[in-house]
């Protein structure tokens, strides 16, 4: 039986490799989804530094007007490609701090406009590559509360319901999503999924 004292360090070491896997399972996908892509002919630092550069770029911009909402969403977004491309190449690191990045990025552009369900989803994902699986699962469900058919929203819905062994959410959230878009951008994917669950 675990003391209050040794339960901290269990819970730790457990949020640690549940976010190792998250972003394992990340690249894993990205290296399964031929959509993807990654500039050719440029290294995962070359392509950091870019990012990095541009990023300062953008917040030099925000900086001026922290009002402007597509500013800080372009921020997010290249946050968000880059934690993308970092988890592809193997970098759990890198990519790790990128998404978080990107969370606080989108979290500015929710400030301005609260109910923007794709940039609480992108979020969301956001939150789920850096390791925050619970506030990925309290922010899709903040999307779903005001438009219940977001595509993006039940496909991930779905990932992160998987990832944290809730099979019977996961499930019911794919399903959703069938009915949603039967021929949508991420179907095939679904239904892979639900097959796997079955």
């Amino acid at each position: 039986m675990l003391d209050k004292k040794n339960a901290g360090v269990v819970v730790k070491v457990t949020a640690i490799l549940v976010s190792l896997a998250f972003v394992a399972m990340y690249a894993l996908y990205l290296v399964q989804d031929p959509t993807q892509t990654t500039q050719s002919g440029t290294t995962p630092a070359n392509q950091n530094a870019q990012v990095d550069a541009r990023a300062k770029e953008l917040e030099a911009q925000l900086a001026r007007n922290p009002k402007n909402v597509a500013i800080a969403t372009e921020l997010g977004d290249l946050y968000w490609d880059a934690g993308g491309s970092n988890a592809q190449s193997g970098d759990a690191t890198t990519a790790a701090r990128y998404f978080a990045l990107a969370t606080t990025a989108y979290g500015a552009v929710l400030k301005q406009r609260p109910g923007d369900t794709n940039v609480r989803t992108d979020m969301a994902t956001a939150y789920f590559y850096s390791g925050d699986p619970a506030r990925a699962l309290k922010e899709l469900n903040a999307v779903l509360k005001a438009d219940p058919k977001h595509e993006n929203a039940l496909f991930n819905l779905g990932l992160v319901s998987k990832q944290m062994g809730d099979v019977a959410t996961a499930k019911s959230a794919w399903q959703r999503y069938l009915k949603v878009a039967p021929k949508g951008e991420t179907a095939d994917k679904v239904r892979q999924e639900l097959t796997q669950l079955k």
